[in-house]
């Protein structure tokens, strides 16, 4: 079997935050104890944004059997709206 890996590499001048997740550190600034509403922003969005991405060659060993794997059983979540501007304008570059 062949793996094929992939490694995406972003420009931290090429990601532009989301207007929700702006508004939310204005508010979090605003308010009378900042930190507690940066740190429920943070909880919320993550802690750091990671420029490299590996996909790929790992998902082998994620799954011991494949065959008896049951995608029908996954619960589906919302992530909701990312962070960030979508990439799709910044993949077309490549």
């Amino acid at each position: 079997m062949k793996y094929e890996k992939y490694k995406i590499r972003l420009n931290k001048d090429d990601i532009n935050p989301s207007e929700e997740f702006k508004q939310a550190i204005e508010k979090a600034l605003e308010d009378m104890k900042p930190l507690i509403f940066l740190k429920d922003v943070f909880d919320e969005y993550g802690h750091f944004f990671p420029l490299s991405i590996i996909l790929g060659k790992s998902l082998k060993n994620t799954l011991l059997n494949s065959l008896s794997f049951n995608f029908e059983n996954i619960e589906r979540f919302d992530l909701g709206s990312p962070p960030f501007e979508p990439l799709r304008s910044f993949l077309g570059k490549f």
